[in-house]
Order: C-alpha cells, then structure tokens, then sequence
C-alpha cells in the first residue's frame, strides 16, 4: 500500500489550512493509501532523515510536495502514484 507522509507541526499556518484537505483525502483513499503524520517538533530526527527543510512536506512514493497544495492537485498526485502502481 501507497503511503503519504505529511511533516508537520502544530503551529505552521500552511499546515493547518492543509488539515481538512489531508482529511478529507484521507478519506477518499480509505483503504488505497496510507496516511501518516509525523510532527517534526516531537520527532526531528524522522524529518532530518527524510530531508524535510520545510514544513508542510508531503512525501508520496518517490515525489516531494512542499509547502500549501490545493485538494485537486494533491488528488492528482495521489492518482498518478496508483495508477503507476498498478
């Protein structure tokens, strides 16, 4: 299974608008893709070792979104990722 991961942290203003957004898709993907939040102020070392320098960062597969995405362009990416899956 696919997974998105999002870098974020509490009190980041992009990650905040992109919760509902996250949510949502979250939903739409149910049981395609996982989706996984790591908060960067409880654990630095996981987005050092990914090479998060900024923050909201979302990685899916082997693409990198930075920074505030509108819903259908993150849908987009996440349709490309599985239909190469596939």
């Amino acid at each position: 299974m696919l997974t998105v991961t999002d870098y974020y942290a509490p009190w980041c203003g992009p990650c905040k608008q992109m919760e509902p957004i996250m949510h949502d898709l979250e939903k739409e993907f149910e049981g395609k893709i996982q989706f996984v939040k790591i908060n960067i102020d409880d654990e630095p070392e996981k987005g050092q070792a990914a090479g998060v320098m900024s923050i909201p960062t979302f990685i899916l597969g082997d693409k990198r979104l930075v920074g505030f995405q509108a819903k259908d362009k993150f849908r987009q990416e996440i349709d490309s990722l599985l239909s190469n899956q596939g």
